[in-house]
């Protein structure tokens, strides 16, 4: 358990962590595992039940042969499918971040975070741990993240690392819906013996007492696993309020760290570690832990997933097509009835279909003596069942044929389906933005633990103007403005944008250019109507279509003052400088500006008046 062992610091010395609150830590361990068991026994269920049901070679042991079903069940993978359909909308909505600041001397520092965010995410394998994240989610009800400080990447540097936790390896407060709330939180895993030693030296000793812990797991694990060579690895956190020097208290969060079923000794207890200075395992004073639920549960921190909502219908739909199966398979091969004491037909010369003649011994053949067993045909109303079954699950799960690709007859236009299939993904957008949600309180942890431990300079790797490839220095030092840590506001977008969205944005920008918002001469109205509309990347369009605006005025100030000179210094150099006037800037805008220049005698200068005539054009 790499994230665990890697904050141990040699030479602790125990004082606060004493054998006596050792073993109430520990007693409240266990009561926390007591209290989430249902929690525990339905995320196992769920995960066996998945795992079992989409098993192809549970199923190679039963031997089938014509007229036996060997116990044949059907289990079709709707479930499946809709875990790895929302899956997929979730892995398409990987997260990137924008650091926006809260004041004024906050912008230096947010600019260089936002610059280097893609590398640092890069460099926390986000994409991967965001995936894995997500099926947890989706198919067990709650995905759990770690973000910890592992000091030995880097070669021993160390960095922000993030992982995905499952939940049988916690324990908390089981009446909590906010992790931060809870008292205590405990990691808990199995950790080989030889590891443990050799980072403990002092284990060797104790082991001989050791009485082995459980903890929960999957059921599959605990039968693959040799646990003779394993200990429990335990990782409790914890707060303690202490003063703040302002006149009221802070959280200081610490740590412990024991082997389940060895003496009352720690292996390391934060607030036993000098290096610290009393400021706590994370100066954040956050539990390093993330709770992301799909459908939550009051006074729970867990929610329900796709398993858990759509077992019943499942097991309804297979049940059915069993039933289905096993009638067709009768149809195809009929069964009869014979008479002993009648003519004789062995079976096998009766089963045997590459026969075209079956002999009869001992007289003749009628109803009497073999009559095949009538069979009952299904009619369409038990389809009609099973269908209905399907379309419940999929309407109960989100997971519909729209969602999907499919559409009905009679929708063709791209745009049309790209709005039906935004409409049927509700669901997933809810579960996304809830996300969303989980992964700012991840960068806000991510943030914190770079003002910490970031005190040698890092370098990062941005692309530059152009695509070029650029670095730039990032510290712990630039964390800071004028003696105060710089604060952010966290902006969530996604990596890439969906399909709807992207048509929808495209459409939009054709819009804006048909109707003339990107000419210069147009930017006032430009800028009032869009003043009146949402949609992303506004700001920095208004931006755009101002500077160019300033620009587009600029520009016509200094050909009006060009002209000018040009007409009291060289008459003819002035008439070609109209003429390139009004094939720049166009008819319309050159001549509004040439109505602007002054007038001799009440009339327009003759440069200028030939210049317009030819921008005209010959009449017709």
């Amino acid at each position: 358990m790499d994230e665990i062992v890697q904050g141990v610091l040699p030479g602790a010395q125990p004082k606060q962590m004493t054998r006596e609150r050792l073993r109430e830590i520990k007693a409240v361990h266990q009561k926390y595992i007591g209290g989430l068991m249902p929690t525990y026994n339905r995320v196992k269920q769920a995960e066996e039940w998945y795992r079992l049901h989409n098993t192809v070679m549970q199923n190679t042991t039963q031997k089938v042969e014509p007229g036996k079903d060997g116990g044949f069940t059907a289990q079709s993978a709707w479930v499946f499918n809709t875990v790895t359909s929302k899956r997929a909308d979730h892995v398409r909505a990987c997260p990137t971040t924008e650091f926006m600041p809260r004041e004024p001397g906050d912008q230096e520092a947010a600019k260089l975070l936002g610059r280097v965010a893609p590398y640092l995410l890069e460099r926390f394998k986000w994409p991967q741990v965001w995936a894995e994240t997500s099926t947890r989610k989706v198919k067990l009800g709650t995905g759990h993240y770690k973000i910890y400080w592992d000091k030995d990447r880097e070669n021993g540097l160390g960095e922000v690392a993030i992982k995905s936790i499952s939940t049988l390896n916690l324990a908390w407060q089981p009446t909590v819906t906010n992790i931060q709330e809870s008292e205590y939180i405990f990691q808990h895993e199995y950790v080989p013996w030889k590891r443990l030693e050799a980072m403990f030296p002092q284990l060797k000793e104790q082991r001989k007492n050791f009485a082995a812990g459980t903890i929960p797991e999957f059921w599959p694990d605990q039968e693959r696993r040799d646990k003779a060579d394993m200990a429990v690895l335990v990782e409790c956190w914890y707060k303690l309020a202490v003063p703040n020097g302002l006149g009221s208290m802070r959280q200081v969060l610490h740590k412990v760290m024991y082997i389940d079923g060895v003496d009352d000794e720690p292996l390391y207890a934060s607030e036993d570690d000098a290096n610290l200075n009393g400021e706590g395992y994370y100066r954040h004073g956050l539990y390093p832990y993330v709770f992301d639920p799909l459908f939550g549960l009051e006074d729970s921190a867990c929610g329900l997933g796709y398993v858990d909502i759509a077992v019943n219908p499942q097991t309804a739909i297979d049940v059915l097509n069993t039933a289905f199966i096993k009638n067709a398979a009768v149809g195809a091969l009929p069964r009869f009835m014979t008479q002993e004491d009648g003519a004789k037909i062995e079976e096998k010369d009766l089963l045997d279909t590459s026969k075209a003649i079956v002999p009869v011994k001992g007289g003749s053949i009628d109803e009497r003596v073999l009559r095949e067993i009538p069979q009952r045909h299904l009619d369409g109303n038990y389809i009609a069942v099973r269908d209905s079954m399907i379309q419940e699950m999929r309407e109960t799960t989100g997971n519909t044929e729209t969602s999907t690709g499919n559409t009905g007859s009679g929708v063709t236009a791209a745009s049309a389906i790209a709005a039906l299939q935004e409409a049927s993904n509700k669901i997933s957008d809810a579960s996304i933005s809830d996300s969303y949600n989980a992964f700012v309180g991840v960068m806000e942890q991510a943030v914190e633990l770079i003002r910490q431990f970031y005190t040698v300079p890092r370098y990062a790797r941005i692309t530059g103007q152009g695509g070029a490839v650029d670095f730039v220095q990032l510290s712990s030092s630039d964390m800071m403005h004028d003696g105060r840590n710089v604060q952010f506001d966290i902006s969530v977008k996604a990596t890439r944008m969906r399909g709807f969205d992207r048509v929808a944005h495209n459409e939009l920008a054709l819009q804006f250019y048909g109707l003339g918002f990107f000419d210069p001469a147009r930017a006032e109205q430009a800028l009032m109507t869009i003043d009146m509309m949402d949609f992303p990347g506004k700001d920095a369009l208004v931006q755009k279509i101002g500077e160019h605006a300033t620009l587009h005025q600029k520009l016509v100030q200094y050909m009006q003052m060009a002209l000018t000179y040009a007409q009291q210094v060289d008459p003819a150099a002035a008439q070609m400088i109209a003429q390139d006037i009004m094939q720049t800037l166009g008819q319309e805008a050159g001549g509004q500006m040439m109505g602007r220049m002054p007038k001799v005698g009440g009339q327009e200068p003759p440069h200028v008046q030939q210049a317009r005539q030819r921008g005209q054009g010959p009449e017709v």
